[in-house]
Parts: structure tokens; C-alpha cells; sequence
């Protein structure tokens, strides 16, 4: 725990100037009040809309406006979050989400804070909770729209309570977005209206859904005057605990009945360890091939890059291509068997080395044979290409590339219309003419 739990039995009524009062000493430079004092005093939105019942045609409009103005946002008193974060039992290698965190009451009690993430829609919040803990990463943003790149471990979570979310009940949308960013096996905490999910039967449809996408755990029942420090006197919520759903876990329907004590729960997770422990081995050791093989990837496009920027004049010849150059041979028009020049060969050497090249030969010099050998390169002893498409005018379709391949013995498709574009095997040289390209 960084900062001590210290009651501070703020008046209803003075809740909004303390609030106001903390934000204003942390936007300048001095921030005079004490971190501990501001974690124990800010309070938030929840309960402060300042809005008369009597103001609104009806209470579905008043309601409306209630939340519009606070967003959801109850913060999770810290007697509750010490004792989620203990149930969970966070390992410090374990990555840590805090979804909608408010000012971040869970990472109080986080063993590694440079592990733990937040947002929160509320600029304010978003601001007491980065002086509160200046190590985690925590950043202002819509719950619809959070995307860090990387799945997390742990999530912890106090969802806004009954907005809708495009078409959406806010606690349901957000138990999808869990599911995006908790690695499989993973492990989330709730707190959520003691009405989600209440009725196996009037609540199928949501229900249905999170059995797609967790295995359920268990929930506890809170004391219905768990956000009273917020302005709720009265509201009866409760926690549910889930493990995302995982080929290496076993998936547990939702049981609407399956109210747990704090301890009863807390062994439950704890019978849950092991198995996340080797989910999470097996995803780190995937993880450490795949890196392994985009290092791999870097060198070799690295390379290529070098090489392909390297000018012809400043390339060595590469005796390897070398020798497969000279055991190279063509026929020509009269069906001789040929094979090319030396001064051919020398820039041959050059030119396959690389992978994209302007062979810019006169007309007669063999630039036909040149490409047709670089083809049977890339696709034979490279394998970086399943065909090769020669794209040129239908004169040189006709006249010069047809009769070649013919007389070199090389299967190729003449491409005259779409359809033979999906029917094409491996190894085949495609013929296309550049007034054929508008037509497929």
C-alpha cells in the first residue's frame, strides 16, 4: 500500500469545493496538498449533478441528465479495492488494467506500478490519479475507444453503471471490451449493480454472451451502502470474478445463485493460479519465438535493403550467382542452344543479386532470356515467388515472349480474361498484355 486509508467524513455539501480545490494545486507547479490528503479527499463526479427532480418533465429525463453530467463515475471506495486487489493476488510480472479507474484506487495496493494501466473518460480524474501514481501509465480516453497494442493479465474494473453504449448496456459493453484486452486465462474483477445478470431467465440473451466469452468464478454481495462516501446511501452492488475464456482452462457456466464470502472466493482464484501461471509461460514463450523471428526478419530486410540501395558500380560479384550463371542457356530464334557473354554474365551477377532491377539493354541484347532466367531465379532456387507475370504490350506478348517460352520448353498461361487468374498452378509463367489489364 502507498497512501493509508484515512476517513475523511466529507460533508455532502463541501465535496464539490474540495474537488475543486485539489485540481486547482495540482495544475500549477507547486502542488502544495499532500498526496495522501488528495487520495483520501477527491471524490469525483458521482453525486454531485446538483440537479431537482422537479426541474424535469419526468424522471426518465431527469435520470438522463444525471448521468450525462457524471458520466457513471463512482470511485471504488478503498476498503473494497485493498480487498480485490487481495483476492486477485496480483503477481508483479502480471500486467494490470485499471478500465474506467477514475483517480486509480486499485493501484494502491499494486505490487508494480510500471506494469499497471489506466483510462478514464474524466480528464479530471485522469489528472489526481497521474500525481497519485506517476510510475503507471494511465491516459485520458473513451472506454469504446482504448487500444494499447498488448493484452493484460489482470483487469479491475468499477464499469459506469446503466449508459448506454451504442445500443449497449454500459456494464455488458465493457465486459466486451475485457475480452479484447485480457490475454486468454485471464483474470477480471468487477463491480457491478447487484441487477446485471440477476435472472437466468429475463437476463438469457446477456448472459449467453459472457459464457462465449469468460468462465465464471464467482460473485459477492456488497453492502448496499458501499458508495455512501459518494452521495449513494443506498445501492446494492455486487463483484463478479471471471477468467477469460482459454483452450487451457476449464469454461464454468454463470450461476446467478453462486453467491461466495470473501474467502470462499479467494480460493477459488487461488485454485486458478496454476493454470494462469502456464497460460501465461506458454503465451511468453510464443511471444519470445515470434521476436525471435522478427529479429530474423529485421537482418534479412535489412540486408536486402542495403544490398538493393548498393549501386551496380559499387557491388561485388557474388561467386555463387556466378556459377549458376554459367551453367545458364537459352534457344534462340533458329532452336540453337545458346549461352550469354561474358560482359552478359557480369551484369547478370549484379542484377541477381537484387531484387528489383532496370535492365536497360538495346533492343536484340537478350534482355528477353535475361528476364526469363531471373523469373526461373526467384521462383526455383530463391522460392520467393510462386509465378512470374510478364507484363507487356500485346506486340511483345505476341511476338517475343509466346514464341520464347515455346521454344524453351516453359509452361505458361496467356491471361485473356479474369476467370484463369484462379485457376493458376505453381511454377507458370503468366502472359498479360497492358490493354488486357483494363479489362480484369
Amino acid at each position: 500500500m502507498i497512501y493509508a486509508n484515512i476517513p475523511q467524513n466529507i460533508p455532502q455539501e463541501r465535496r464539490a469545493e474540495i474537488n475543486r480545490a485539489i485540481l486547482a494545486s495540482l495544475k500549477t507547479s507547486a502542488k502544495k496538498i499532500p498526496a495522501e490528503t488528495v487520495y483520501n479527499s477527491y471524490t469525483g463526479l458521482g453525486g454531485l449533478h446538483g440537479l431537482d427532480r422537479k426541474d424535469f418533465n419526468s424522471y426518465n429525463d431527469y435520470a438522463r441528465a444525471k448521468k450525462e453530467f457524471e458520466m457513471g463515475q463512482f470511485f471504488t471506495c478503498h476498503d473494497l479495492c485493498t480487498r480485490m486487489v487481495d483476492l486477485a493476488s496480483p503477481d508483479p510480472s502480471e500486467m494490470v488494467l485499471d478500465m474506467c479507474c477514475g483517480i486509480c484506487n486499485f493501484m494502491n495496493h499494486l505490487p508494480n506500478l510500471y506494469n499497471a494501466y489506466g483510462f478514464d473518460i474524466d480528464p479530471d480524474a485522469v489528472t489526481v490519479a497521474r500525481y497519485l501514481y506517476p510510475q503507471a501509465h494511465i491516459e485520458t480516453c473513451d472506454l469504446r475507444h482504448y487500444d494499447p497494442g498488448f493484452r493484460f493479465d489482470l483487469l479491475l474494473g468499477n464499469p459506469p453503471y446503466n449508459l448506454d453504449f451504442d445500443g449497449c448496456p454500459s456494464q455488458l459493453y465493457f465486459c466486451r471490451k475485457a475480452y479484447d484486452l485480457l490475454n486468454p486465462g485471464g483474470l477480471m474483477l468487477i463491480v457491478v449493480p447487484h441487477t446485471f445478470m440477476l435472472n437466468e431467465f429475463w437476463d438469457k440473451r446477456q448472459i449467453s454472451e459472457m459464457e462465449t466469452m469468460f468462465s465464471f468464478l464467482g460473485q459477492i454481495r456488497l453492502p448496499d451502502d458501499i458508495f455512501a462516501a459518494s452521495g449513494v446511501k443506498k445501492f446494492s452492488t455486487k463483484i463478479m470474478t471471471f477468467l477469460r475464456k482459454s483452450e487451457h482452462i476449464e469454461m464454468r457456466p454463470y450461476n446467478a445463485e453462486c453467491f461466495l464470502s470473501f474467502e470462499e472466493l479467494g480460493k477459488k482464484i487461488e485454485e486458478t493460479r496454476e493454470a494462469r501461471k502456464t497460460i501465461r509461460m506458454k503465451l511468453r514463450r510464443e511471444a519470445d519465438g515470434m521476436t525471435q523471428q522478427a529479429e530474423k526478419l529485421i537482418v534479412r530486410k535489412r540486408k536486402e535493403f542495403l544490398r538493393q540501395q548498393t549501386p551496380f558500380p559499387e557491388m561485388t560479384p557474388d561467386p555463387r550467382i556466378d556459377a549458376y550463371i554459367d551453367r545458364l542457356r537459352f534457344r534462340n530464334k533458329e532452336l540453337q542452344e545458346c549461352e550469354f557473354t561474358p560482359l552478359q554474365k557480369q551484369d547478370m551477377g549484379l542484377l541477381f543479386q537484387k531484387r528489383y532491377s532496370l535492365l536497360n539493354w538495346q533492343q536484340g541484347s537478350g534482355k528477353t532470356a535475361v528476364a526469363y532466367h531471373f523469373g526461373c531465379y526467384a521462383m526455383d532456387r530463391l522460392q520467393q515467388v510462386k509465378n512470374v507475370i510478364v507484363l507487356a504490350p500485346a506486340i511483345a506478348v505476341n511476338l517475343t515472349w509466346e514464341p520464347f517460352l515455346i521454344r524453351n520448353g516453359t509452361e505458361y498461361i496467356r491471361i485473356n480474361e479474369s476467370a484463369k487468374l484462379s485457376k493458376v498452378p505453381e511454377g507458370v509463367f503468366l502472359l498479360v498484355s497492358l490493354s488486357m489489364m483494363e479489362k480484369l
